[in-house]
């Protein structure tokens, strides 16, 4: 049973890594056409796997904070690179300062309260851990900019990257030296730690949302077309 949801959260994981390139791609206003006008598909192919390789390989770097009142460190993929993400979306004013602010008042908690600490490590369970992520899409769609996908997405990755940092790992300090710990490293999943995972997974929450929103609205306009509905 281990083995086979170790498996499922491994391609989960895969296929959200793809998921960020696309929304990265779109979010520095690049296209594929732009860079790679008039080459092959193998191109930026090879660039996108590139890119994993080289996530993959910033994981098992962890950087000192501080050594008192314990050791702690920072992963470089698991933490600071969705950290540079979302402060780029706020530098390049790609959402609303009040909603970022308000949606992190909203998931910070949330992430605290599906945390919890030992000894040894900050732990998430995988099931509680999509509550802050599946309301950091939602609050993408409905608090964006006009509603804009790439707004929308934006905040959403905001969301549940900085809620997550700060409510299920800042917060948690406290509680983990309390517990007897000896050493903590922020992100130290890399790929597979919560703060990196949470950014993909809302987006693809968000257009999920999207999807039945529009469904929504499909059904409701052909029940107007329909003699006897719509009618006061």
């Amino acid at each position: 049973m281990a083995d086979n949801l170790l498996v499922m959260v491994s391609i989960a994981t895969a296929l959200m890594l793809i998921l960020l390139l696309f929304y990265l791609q779109r979010l520095l206003r690049v296209t594929i056409a732009d860079l790679w006008e008039n080459e092959s598909i193998e191109t930026p192919l090879t660039i996108g796997l590139g890119l994993v390789f080289f996530a993959i390989l910033l994981s098992f770097i962890d950087i000192g904070i501080v050594q008192d009142p314990v050791p702690l460190s920072i992963n470089v993929t698991g933490a600071i690179i969705p950290l540079f993400i979302s402060v780029y979306i706020i530098a390049s004013k790609r959402v609303n300062l009040v909603a970022a602010l308000a949606s992190i008042l909203i998931v910070a908690p949330m992430a605290f309260l599906v945390t919890s600490v030992s000894s040894e490590a900050i732990t998430v369970n995988i099931v509680l851990w999509l509550l802050p992520v599946a309301v950091s899409g939602v609050l993408g769609y409905f608090w964006a900019k006009n509603k804009e996908q790439l707004s929308s997405a934006s905040l959403a990755y905001f969301a549940a990257s900085m809620g997550m940092f700060i409510g299920g790992d800042l917060a948690r300090i406290p509680t983990f030296v309390s517990a007897g710990g000896h050493s903590l490293i922020l992100g130290g999943s890399g790929l597979m730690d919560f703060v990196f995972l949470a950014g993909p997974f809302s987006i693809a929450v968000l257009w999920v949302t999207y999807g039945i929103w529009a469904l929504l609205k499909k059904r409701s306009t052909f029940r107007n077309l329909i003699p006897g509905h719509g009618l006061q």
